[in-house]
């Protein structure tokens, strides 16, 4: 068995390397011929293009192979998570269930994805695109395969956390309607594969059936996102606008479901105060990480080897990546470069790298991938982690990391937090709830941009309203809290993108004055043309739990008194 496996793998490389040898040949005729070069852009194009549909096609197979036969697993890259950690328990019961009840769950998804993506699509378009909306959706008849589950043991009495690996390689058909200027066509994303794995919180428990309160869903990480972009005579018109779609929509994915962002799924009646506290967990630290080098990385193939660029490392911490490339190119490459991750539960994530050949005449190929849990991380000293790659027969990274725990609360007494050398000694939580008393002629479609430094975030769009109300949380890393300040923009979006969008007043918030002064929920809007508008918004300031501190900094400041008392937004948790 492993000699055909071996004699497999060398067919490949050598059928390749004779497609590849072809096609410059075709390149080296056309040149001694005399032929323009510009005969040679479809070529290429389709040559890309054939390479590229080559290697899904592997995918599919290989994903057929999975699904249809578990005797063969042994001969597949990627095993399920059951097979190499013991702590994995098989979910064949769960596939069992999701098969027979995939048809009433389509139907609620559907409705489920157009009503919670549609606001999220239209509020980040890019630049090329002025709307994109499904017309048509439909998740297909193959439900996800649930490959296995770890259980974790928590200190937490009041909730239960489980892991579930899966791979949905199913017949998902969505078709969409993408303006771009003044023309329009149509697009549809079809092939969807997502393999990765997907957390559950169980809190809280209760004393009535079904003792769960509400069920907490994310993904752990990044997943693994691919698939196939239709209508492509069109899109190819507009020069750029392929690779734009497909890192939009891979990113609208990311986005809104990877941890910490989460689907809530309430099962009791509970208070808005635990339903926010669900919705948006508070960072518990910081997580330094310091990509040092890497040893024995693994050559893709034969032609990499003479065309590599120098290998590119990704690292991500739940919906946070970096992305880190050595200065040449090397099979032992050095980064020695830092890197600083939001940390919200330092128990269950995990820190993924994976290392990444860079061509520029085909595919990227992965070079191996690893995972460091974050409790593996001491408070205030550096860990060095030597991590083999998966997934390869050679690589290795030397990583050293170290965690930075946040203090729970603020202290009048404390003093201001001195600042770190080129590291955040802050982390500031914004929740921004809503816009009252603003006078205007006729409603208008509103959001908030918020920057702190060089750090910018900003709200969904509030569509034709008075009281635009977003709901919603920002965390900004603070480096010295003695010269930054929180500015909030708040805009009337104007209908076409040519035209710049009115600034409808700002609020400034210096954050030394966080430490002293009472916190407010109330902000005055300066700069509105009419009427006294209101921020109904809560700014909070947590250091870290270790940070030297300036005792002798005392700022003589008046005392807000909270005017949270209204009743109509959700107060921070905790």
């Amino acid at each position: 068995g492993r000699f055909r496996a071996v004699a497999a793998m060398s067919n490949a490389y050598v059928v390749r390397f004779l497609r590849v040898l072809s096609f410059l040949l075709v390149v080296y005729l056309f040149g001694r011929v005399g032929l323009h070069w510009s005969i040679l852009v479809p070529l290429i194009l389709g040559w890309i293009v054939l390479e590229k549909r080559q290697m899904r096609f592997q995918q599919k197979i290989q994903s057929f192979l999975f699904v249809q036969d578990r005797k063969k697993l042994a001969s597949l890259p990627e095993l399920p998570s059951w097979v190499s950690f013991p702590e994995v328990e098989p979910l064949d019961w769960l596939n069992v269930v999701l098969k027979k009840m995939w048809p009433y769950i389509n139907q609620t998804a559907v409705e489920q994805i157009r009503t919670s993506t549609h606001p999220i699509i239209q509020n980040n378009l890019p630049t090329l695109l002025s709307s994109l909306e499904f017309t048509e959706l439909d998740m297909g008849n193959k439900p996800p395969l649930f490959t296995g589950m770890k259980a974790y043991e928590r200190k937490n009495k009041e909730d239960m956390l489980f892991d579930c690996h899966f791979v949905w390689d199913g017949e998902f058909v969505a078709l969409m309607k993408a303006k771009v200027a003044l023309s329009s066509f149509d697009l549809g994303l079809t092939d969807l594969r997502i393999a990765g794995s997907v957390r559950i919180l169980a809190k809280p428990l209760v004393t009535r059936p079904p003792f769960i309160g509400a069920l907490s869903i994310s993904l752990v990480n990044r997943p693994d996102i691919d698939f196939t972009l239709k209508g492509i005579a069109n899109i190819m018109e507009v020069p750029g606008l392929h690779g734009v779609l497909r890192n939009f929509l891979t990113n609208t994915i990311v986005n809104m479901l990877v941890f910490p962002e989460r689907i809530i799924v309430p099962l009791v009646d509970l208070p808005p105060a635990t339903i926010d506290a669900l919705q948006n967990p508070e960072p518990t630290g910081f997580l330094l990480v310091n990509l040092v080098s890497g040893r024995a990385l693994k050559v893709a193939d034969a032609m990499s080897a003479m065309l590599r660029s120098a290998p590119l490392c990704t690292l991500q911490v739940g919906n946070q990546s970096y992305q880190a490339t050595a200065p040449k190119r090397t099979a032992d490459p050095t980064w020695d470069l830092t890197f600083e991750f939001v940390v919200h539960d330092a128990n269950v994530q995990k820190l993924k790298l994976e290392v990444i050949d860079k061509d520029q005449f085909d595919i990227d190929q992965s070079l191996g991938s690893c995972e460091i849990p974050l409790k593996s991380s001491e408070d205030g000293t550096w860990i060095t982690h030597l991590e083999t790659l998966n997934r390869v027969s050679t690589g290795q990274l030397v990583v050293k990391t170290m965690y930075k725990p946040l203090e729970k609360s603020m202290e009048e007494s404390a003093g201001l937090p001195l600042p770190e050398e080129r590291f955040s000694c802050a982390l500031l939580r914004v929740a921004l709830f809503k816009l009252t008393g603003l006078v205007s002629a006729q409603p208008a479609d509103i959001y908030c941009e918020l920057n702190v430094s060089n750090t910018s975030q900003q709200t969904s769009v509030a569509s034709y309203t008075n009281e635009p109300e977003w709901g919603k949380h920002f965390d900004f890393r603070v480096k010295d809290v003695s010269k930054e300040k929180l500015t909030v923009k708040v805009f009337a979006k104007q209908p076409l993108k040519l035209l710049k969008n009115v600034l409808l007043g700002v609020v400034e918030v210096p954050l030394d004055e966080l430490i002293y002064r009472t916190p407010k929920t109330l902000w005055p809007l300066e700069g509105a043309a009419a009427g006294q508008p209101l921020l109904h918004m809560h700014v909070k300031l947590k250091v870290l739990r270790d940070i030297k501190r300036l005792s002798s900094f005392k700022r003589d400041l008046p005392v807000d008194s909270s005017l949270s008392s209204d009743g109509l937004f959700t107060p921070f948790p905790r």
